[in-house]
């Protein structure tokens, strides 16, 4: 199965990240060895999907739903009070439909929110 959105963070064209759709770059992002440094404040990348997509709306993937990212955390990332998002479209409760994958406390969740169920799950 082809992927519906596919980025690869290992170069950039015009503060932007070619893919499906192009991510916008904000702020001064560096490439470092295989990947970009982001803070999530000050560099981060970000596109529109429409609301009919299986990013902001999973109930909408009727063939299910797999995302796939390695991710390198400093030991900086593991003190965050507050959640600190990686992907975010979204998922927040039962009232908000999306996907979210966010380091908090030193751990890694991910959640999903349909217009029926939401899941959390700590890594």
């Amino acid at each position: 199965m082809t992927p519906f959105h596919s980025w690869s963070f290992i170069f950039k064209t015009h503060n932007k990240i070619v893919g499906s759709p192009a991510l916008n770059l904000v702020g001064n992002t560096l490439i470092k060895g295989s990947g970009m440094l982001f803070d999530g404040a000050s560099t981060l990348a970000e596109t529109s999907l429409p609301i009919n997509d299986c990013l902001q709306d999973p109930g909408q993937c009727s063939n299910g739903f797999t995302i796939g990212t390695k991710v390198k955390f400093d030991e900086a990332d593991m003190s965050y009070k507050e959640p600190k998002f990686i992907v975010d479209s979204g998922a927040r409760s039962l009232n908000t439909r999306g996907v979210s994958v966010y380091i908090l406390n030193g751990n890694l969740f991910f959640e999903l929110a349909t217009a029926k169920k939401a899941w959390k799950v700590r890594a």
